[in-house]
């Protein structure tokens, strides 16, 4: 198992942090629609860059920030049709160092005392970066800051960016990645570029995991199919036995009229540990995968593809009809609100699972 103690709080654990990424892959028409505003000197100073979890949004800011550094603003009678540029060697080690002064990183950060990442932004680290846009870049270069992810930032830190974004600073252009831009305040939406990364292609999700050097397996093609288009799920999937653990879910539910106690629990103790919280997001993404993989049968009759011998006969048998779709999708609604109560905070993980259990239970029986 990866160990999660190196890992930063924007950083996907078992991966190298974005920054060190050298190729960005299924995001293309992102891409084309910064530089087609470059290109143009039609340079917004603000992107919001949304989409899923794991899909290449973070690299795709620490690409564009580094493509900026190099280039400046000063070569626009060339067009430039890629981000994929020579970038100079100590411009380069500086900014993965982060120790480029002309580039602001806002995320996070580790609190000492608590010996724990803090769960929000807070309106002290909006200060600090405050401060130091006011600071001179030597040779009037630009300055880049990125914010992962704006979502994070506490009502405090949101109110005091928001005053950054209505006087924005002179050469200081903002990126700022955004899991659920929906959530993000309106105020802060409309004084940004708004650009969407896509879901990506299986094609994709293998270049993505070769190139992070992930040793191919009879779990790749089985992990992807899983991932809803993230290569960050898919990579959860592959380091923590993600496969197994989605058979163990399924499999509760294989004997009529009950589910698997032994297992449930077993799940259940799980997601009371504090220390396994990786391994708990990931057990209710698998939850979530599950649910929808109910709903896609009952409606469709099939999969795409089974994940383990016999998990399509399951999922007909738990859901024979578009009308126990409907009933599957009701319940897969209220999953996805409960799970929301748990993240702000509002029950605790271990509650959370066993409530779902018997939720899901009471309804596969019926």
């Amino acid at each position: 198992m990866p160990d999660s103690s190196m890992t930063e709080a924007d950083q996907i654990t078992g991966t190298p942090h974005p920054r060190f990424t050298k190729h960005l892959y299924g995001q293309d028409k992102t891409s084309k629609k910064f530089l087609q505003s470059y290109n143009n000197q039609l340079l917004h100073h603000a992107w919001l860059i949304g989409g899923q979890k794991g899909v290449g949004k973070a690299t795709l800011a620490w690409k564009i920030a580094k493509f900026l550094l190099e280039l400046g603003l000063n070569s626009h009678s060339r067009k430039h049709d890629t981000l994929d540029i020579e970038i100079d060697r100590l411009l380069d080690a500086r900014i993965n160092a982060l120790s480029e002064p002309a580039l602001l990183l806002i995320r996070r950060e580790f609190d000492p005392k608590k010996k724990r990442t803090q769960h929000v932004i807070s309106v002290d680290n909006i200060r600090v970066m405050s401060e130091s846009i006011g600071y001179a870049i030597p040779d009037n270069k630009l300055r880049i800051v990125i914010i992962d992810s704006i979502e994070e930032l506490n009502e405090n830190a949101a109110n005091a960016f928001l005053k950054l974004l209505e006087e924005p600073p002179p050469r200081t252009y903002f990126f700022l990645i955004s899991h659920s831009p929906h959530t993000v305040l309106p105020t802060i939406r409309s004084r940004c570029q708004i650009v969407h990364c896509d879901h990506l292609q299986p094609d994709d999700q293998i270049n993505v995991l070769a190139q992070l050097q992930f040793k191919n397996s009879e779990h790749h093609s089985h992990a992807i199919s899983l991932s809803n288009g993230s290569v960050g799920n898919a990579i959860a999937i592959l380091n923590f036995g993600g496969i197994d653990l989605y058979q163990s879910i399924v499999n509760m539910f294989q004997h009529p009229q009950q589910i698997e106690h032994p297992q449930a629990l077993a799940l259940q103790a799980m997601a009371g540990n504090q220390k396994n919280k990786e391994e708990y997001t990931l057990l209710v993404y698998l939850i979530d995968q599950f649910l929808s993989r109910l709903v896609k049968v009952g409606v469709m009759g099939t999969l795409d593809s089974e994940i383990f011998p016999g998990e399509l006969a399951l999922l007909q048998k738990l859901s024979p009809s578009p009308f126990k779709a409907t009933q599957w999708a009701t319940e897969y609604s209220k999953f996805k609100f409960i799970n929301d109560e748990y993240i702000k905070g509002n029950i605790d993980s271990y509650s959370h699972v066993f409530e779902l259990f018997n939720d899901i239970s009471r309804k596969a029986f019926v």
